[in-house]
């Protein structure tokens, strides 16, 4: 055909229209032959039946199918390129029409999951309906039949209640309390006791109550002389008596009672004595338990008295300061009421107010000046202790040691700090991150509208021109999310760390061969010279990804026949590894920036450049990974020299922080 072009882009417009994949690639198939008359074409599904030479006919995620053309198409180079250029197109058209295939899916399958839905939601608000109606009916003959439970009980209840109401209230009276009733003849010595009494000293009520000498016999030996005098003087004197003892019940159980009298006089002489007997075992354990946790609480406790002078303190206390307070020693003088404005607190205690007060700094040495001479924070809490008229007549101080939480929430304050520059400096660089990121696709883009727009009229060296763009485009894009990939990573802990021995010259040799293409097309000399005998004892993808990156920089920021020198050197438990280029170099201020981030690391002159210096900052933590250090030398105009050390083989293991 004298114009294969023109046509190529009519069949282009020809099969834009079309919307089955087996049509568009008859047409396609056959409009090539008929364009290319003098060459044979054929489709193929399957790679292992398509002769070669082929064209793959593919996108990124998807293969469709291998063009079969004769050799002799490949010795026309405007006719080979013509149909690379409509093989690609018809890659595309292909993506289009699948990507349009599952969108039709996606909508009818959504649309059958909505309708399926709705038909469930009505037939379940049925079903709620004539469930919520039989509730409803059920919930009123409930209320209707527990009313009428209710008045029935009520009626028997009143009427069970009038006939023993006084002997249960007196029963349990006793038993909540804990307290029987008793009194004796002051004539005969005989005695009554209530139900209660009985069961504190465990007798049987059926075996009688025994007179005043035998009930004295549960008293300890200890006690009992002052048991005796008691009633003795409220028999011969009329005096009441208040007293704690201790007893053993006839079970051998060692109990705590209060007993509390008072006599019954005619005409000035006690003809019988009466009271109260209660079991205060609890409370006595209470108060042991009270005692213990007093003295082996490790918060400091202090009981002071309405002036601040102390009363008591526990062991913590004497251990917190070094002493126990001189009597003349008021806790009020250490607060320095006045001086911190800590008067209303205090009053606020002296109103029977719990009160915690700030964290006050003690001088130890000024209340023990023997102890030591080191300012400790202190958290206080006071409350009151009241009398019997409701008044505090005394307040409990608990001191707490906080130095170390004080110590520590200042650390942790600093590294807030800390952490707050570091999320800003992240800012900084997801702002630059967002624009690099943006180039590429604006690029991509406009190469695509030039393309759809113009194609027609573009000759084959601007349409090359095209392609490269977004192929340069497509690559700084991938490198750019393979440096963030990495990055995150590295940030969520997911990277390994597999340290191993190796030669280091043959796996650099790796790394770097697949970018002396990029380095000859801008006339750059990559070398490699690296000692054979050297071995590192280190993670080998790391390593890679390390030279890699900064190979890569170095071939970047190089002048047109520049060169890139790679070389290591043996100390004495590490190697250093060195990537060296006399290109455009960096100031002091650049190299400041090189390994965190920032708001540009951009050198001179490559601002259409990407440039968030992500892959530095992988480099570094990848070095850092190994226990080793990274850094560079330069002068603006005539180079850098970027070095890093990692562990030798002799060295058994490697950091993993």
């Amino acid at each position: 055909m004298e114009h294969p072009s023109h046509d190529l882009f009519l069949l282009t417009t020809s099969l834009s229209q079309l919307k089955s994949r087996s049509e568009l690639i008859h047409l396609f198939t056959e409009s090539i032959k008929n364009i290319f008359s003098g060459s044979k074409f054929s489709w193929h599904t399957e790679k292992e039946n398509a002769p070669t030479p082929n064209f793959p006919v593919c996108t990124r995620t998807r293969t469709y199918g291998y063009i079969h053309f004769d050799k002799s198409l490949q010795r026309d180079q405007e006719s080979y390129a013509l149909l690379q250029n409509a093989t690609q197109l018809l890659a595309i058209m292909l993506e289009r029409l699948v990507m349009e295939e599952l969108l039709s899916d996606q909508k009818v399958h959504l649309q059958d999951l909505v309708n399926e839905k709705t038909r469930e939601y009505a037939a379940l608000n049925e079903e709620y309906q004539v469930i919520n109606e039989e509730l409803i009916e059920g919930t009123r003959n409930l209320q209707q039949i527990n009313d009428q439970l209710t008045m029935e009980v009520n009626e028997r209840k009143l009427a069970e209640e009038a006939l023993k109401k006084n002997q249960i209230l007196l029963c349990e009276t006793e038993r909540m309390a804990k307290m029987g009733g008793w009194e004796f003849d002051v004539n005969t010595l005989t005695q009554t006791w209530t139900e209660e009494t009985f069961r504190i000293l465990e007798i049987d009520p059926g075996e009688g109550t025994p007179v005043v000498p035998e009930g004295l016999t549960f008293i300890t030996p200890a006690h009992r002389p002052d048991a005796e005098r008691a009633i003795q003087r409220a028999i011969e004197f009329g005096e009441p008596y208040d007293r704690e003892w201790e007893i053993i019940t006839t079970k051998g159980n060692h109990r705590w009672v209060r007993a509390k009298a008072m006599a019954n006089q005619i005409k000035g002489r006690t003809v019988s004595v009466s009271g109260s007997f209660q079991d205060i075992t609890e409370l006595k354990k209470a108060e042991r338990l009270l005692r213990d946790i007093i003295d082996k609480n490790p918060m400091s406790i202090q009981v002071i008295d309405l002036n601040g002078h102390t009363l008591m303190v526990n062991d913590a206390h004497t251990k917190l300061f070094g002493t126990k307070p001189t009597p003349d020693y008021s806790v009020f003088d250490d607060f320095q009421v006045e001086q911190q404005g800590l008067g209303d607190l205090m009053k606020r205690a002296r109103n029977g107010e719990v009160v915690h007060f700030p964290e006050l700094q003690y001088n130890v040495h000024l209340i023990n000046p023997a102890f030591r001479d080191v300012p400790i924070w202190i958290r206080v809490v006071i409350f009151p202790v009241e009398g019997d008229d409701g008044k505090p007549e005394s307040f409990v101080l608990m001191h707490e040691n906080v130095t170390e939480r004080k110590m520590a929430l200042e650390e942790i304050n600093k590294k807030n700090e800390q952490l707050l520059e570091v999320n800003a400096e992240k800012d900084k660089f997801f702002s630059i991150l967002a624009h690099d990121l943006r180039s590429p696709f604006t690029s991509f883009l406009g190469f695509t509208q030039i393309m759809t727009d113009e194609l027609y009229t573009l000759t084959l060296d601007q349409i090359q021109k095209i392609a490269m763009g977004m192929r340069k485009s497509a690559t700084n894009l991938y490198s750019l999310l393979d440096n963030l990939l990495e990055w995150s990573r590295l940030q969520r802990g997911v990277t390994g760390f597999h340290p191993e021995s190796f030669a280091l010259m043959p796996k650099m040799f790796e790394c770097i061969e697949p970018m002396c293409e990029s380095a000859s097309k801008k006339e750059v000399e990559v070398k490699c010279e690296i000692p054979a005998d050297i071995l590192v004892f280190a993670d080998l993808h790391m390593v890679q990804t390390i030279v890699r990156n900064l190979v890569s920089n170095a071939i970047k920021y190089s002048r047109k026949g520049g060169k890139v020198k790679i070389t290591a050197i043996k100390m004495n438990q590490s190697v250093e590894i060195c990537v060296k280029d006399n290109g455009i170099g960096m100031d002091n201020d650049m190299i400041d920036k090189l390994f965190r981030f920032d708001q540009n690391t951009n050198r001179p002159g490559t601002e259409n450049e990407p440039s968030t210096g992500l892959g530095l900052i992988i480099c570094k933590e990848f070095v850092e990974k190994h226990g080793g250090k990274i850094w560079v030398r330069s002068e603006e105009g005539k180079g850098s020299t970027f070095s890093f050390s990692l562990p030798g083989n002799d060295v058994s293991s490697a950091s993993d922080n």
